[in-house]
């Protein structure tokens, strides 16, 4: 058996594909005429087609990657919580700070009653 070598096969495949490309016929008619398997066919043309730039990779891999705020800390709008009776109640832009003040409002609110508020 003689062995053809890759650069042989891969211009006689490429020269096969365009001469598809270039007829009419179904890809089982014209692997008939050439006397090759339609899954060769196939696999050659795989093998052969263009790729775009981007797949450069030859496989996908997967970064890490951190993601970060998209509005500066020095342009973040401050919260602001205002009651009644003109009380007004600034926490900035930590929103955990603002959670948690609004549990504690919210259980302060819930609790009986005794009479000694001082509000």
């Amino acid at each position: 058996m003689v062995r053809v070598s890759s650069d042989v096969k891969i211009e006689e495949w490429t020269r096969r594909l365009a001469r598809y490309e270039a007829s009419s016929e179904t890809v089982a008619r014209f692997c008939r005429g050439e006397g090759v398997s339609v899954p060769s066919f196939y696999v050659w043309k795989k093998k052969l087609r263009p790729r775009p730039a981007s797949s450069v990779a030859a496989s996908p891999r997967f970064v890490a990657v951190q993601v970060t705020p998209t509005v500066p800390v020095s342009t973040r709008r401050e919260t602001v919580v205002r009651l009644g009776r003109g009380i007004r109640i600034e926490f900035g832009s930590d929103l955990q700070v603002v959670e948690a003040v609004v549990k504690q409002l919210l259980q302060t609110a819930d609790a009986p009653h005794t009479g000694n508020d001082a509000c």
